[in-house]
């Protein structure tokens, strides 16, 4: 009989297989397995980690590993970036996570019977919610200003309906990324989105957000191979990397802080907006997303109810902000032989896939 099964490599494969999770969810699951891999056999010299491997002693030498390694990427937020911190207690729970996530997964197929994660004493969550840079109305108004200037009006459209979806709605990178056409509504003026934890989260927005929503659908690809609403071609959908380049890129080019335009920041000040507006805190709970109401509270800074007020539309930033100026773009059908301005970025994209088939067919001959 073979002893494969027995491999820690091998179940952890097949927990990634029998287990719905979300991209990025599984991509963190396996860059912290794979360092738990390395210290099984790099510092235990444990050739070939076993079932047997995973044990309450070697799971405490992996904790006191983890909370002596120095951070390999800090937080923006860190105030001395030629200095790297120690990992502090958030980072060190999240190495252990996909740990409790196998050993869970192990006592369910009756493959171990005691739960060796268990018997450990993780250090408690630490929050530091004042670390976070607040997102100035005044710096929200600039960038969607500069959003408007863009020449080219698909990319235009496209920017300002995620910007405006961002600020009015409260909603994650991640949510507006996975946005789909099927859970949108905007006569409603809400979509349903696959959230974090792969649960299903409505968010409200304005009437101005859906405007330019609708702006971006009268440009969005005819011919695309998928149902997301954001993306950049017939077969490619926004990341949520390449929103945050683009934020980063804009701050950038008006002198602001990108981090205080980060799009959780701005799920913040949403969340703070929705708060002095009257809003009653189990709304805004609803809202966020959140599971428990004490994330909701740390994300307000506040623990006290106010007056509740009718939360059926969103609040939206173009009432509590003088923007005359910066005012979605109406939608319109765009006719098929309108003209398209044609930028950089767009010729640098063609003249790139241009060389990629000529090398192609160059290999083909």
């Amino acid at each position: 009989m073979s002893n494969r099964p027995l491999y820690l490599q091998f179940w952890f494969d097949e927990y990634l297989k029998d287990t719905e999770l979300q991209p990025s969810t599984r991509k963190t699951y396996t860059s912290w397995f794979r360092k738990f891999h390395a210290f099984l056999v790099n510092d235990l010299h444990i050739a070939e980690p076993m079932i047997s491997d995973l044990t309450e002693d070697n799971l405490r030498e992996y904790l006191r590993y983890t909370k002596s390694r120095p951070c390999e990427k800090p937080s923006i937020f860190h105030e001395d970036p030629t200095k790297l911190p120690i990992v502090d207690s958030n980072t060190v729970r999240s190495a252990f996570y996909v740990i409790r996530a196998l050993c869970e997964y192990l006592i369910e197929r009756r493959v171990i019977t005691d739960n060796p994660y268990k018997l450990l004493n993780l250090p408690k969550r630490k929050y530091n919610q004042g670390l976070r840079p607040e997102a100035q109305d005044a710096d929200i108004v600039q960038v969607l200003q500069a959003a408007s200037t863009n020449p080219d009006p698909a990319d235009r459209a496209l920017n300002l309906a995620m910007l405006w979806t961002l600020i009015d709605s409260c909603m994650r990178v991640t949510a507006l990324t996975n946005m789909t056409l099927a859970g949108l509504d905007l006569a409603r003026r809400e979509a349903k989105v696959r959230d974090k934890g792969d649960k299903t989260v409505t968010y409200a927005f304005s009437d101005t957000t859906a405007d330019a929503i609708a702006a971006w659908l009268a440009y969005r690809p005819k011919n695309c191979k998928h149902n997301f609403v954001f993306c950049r071609g017939p077969e490619m959908k926004v990341g949520a990397d390449g929103v945050r380049k683009y934020i980063r890129e804009l701050c950038g080019s008006l002198g602001i802080d990108y981090r205080t335009i980060l799009p959780h920041s701005l799920r913040h000040a949403g969340a703070d907006r929705l708060q002095k507006s009257g809003v009653q805190i189990g709304t805004i709970q609803s809202r966020l997303g959140h599971k428990r109401l004490e994330t909701t509270v740390r994300y307000l800074q506040a623990g006290k109810d106010k007056a509740s007020i009718d939360a059926s539309k969103s609040v939206s930033l173009a009432n509590s902000m003088n923007l005359a100026a910066v005012q979605a773009p109406k939608p319109y059908d765009r006719p098929a032989d309108a003209p398209r301005v044609i930028t950089r970025t767009m010729l640098q994209k063609a003249q790139t896939a241009h060389d990629f088939a000529r090398q192609r067919r160059r290999r083909s001959a």
